[in-house]
């Protein structure tokens, strides 16, 4: 009994050495994350004031990991030859964005934001990555239009367009 708690032990202290580079880079993402939540949350709501902070504070911490990874990739996304591009249309999609809040077209800013959750998530699919949140963003435009309360019988291509998208 003794050997396995000897065991345990070491085990336990090693795991940081075997910790994931892209965990490192999933965590220094979540403040990024947070922030470009709130932007998408308030551009939602139409709050030009509040959209104009949060996507800025997004934009600030987005630059702080692109300086970090754009040329050092994680260990698991190094094979996506498009890795440091899609860091980069992460800044360019929420600069596009701020200037639309700023010029007041705050609810179209949301739909530009909404762009940084698929180039994310299509970073992680050319990596075999997959996260709960991609999976639930498998159903995040359909629960979108239902929640707008759109009636997708009367725009059968937009419906056919979903089904397509969602293999089904």
């Amino acid at each position: 009994m003794r050997s396995f708690f000897i065991i345990l032990f070491v085990t336990l202290l090693a795991l940081p050495a075997f910790s994931s580079s892209y965990s490192d880079f999933a965590n220094d993402m979540k403040p990024a994350y947070l922030a470009w939540k709130q932007g998408v949350l308030t551009t939602k709501a139409n709050n030009q004031k509040n959209s104009i902070k949060n996507v800025n504070k997004f934009l600030n911490h987005w630059k702080l990991l692109e300086s970090k990874y754009k040329n050092n990739p994680p260990e698991e996304l190094k094979q996506v030859e498009s890795f440091s591009e899609d860091i980069s249309n992460v800044t360019e999609v929420a600069g596009k964005a701020l200037a639309e809040i700023k010029n007041g077209e705050v609810i179209e800013a949301h739909t530009t934001l909404e762009k940084v959750r698929y180039i994310l998530w299509n970073l992680r699919a050319k990596a075999g990555i997959v996260t709960l949140g991609d999976k639930l963003n498998d159903y995040h435009e359909i629960m979108e239009m239902i929640l707008e309360e759109v009636v997708l019988m009367e725009n059968p291509g937009k419906l056919k367009m979903l089904a397509e998208r969602q293999g089904l």
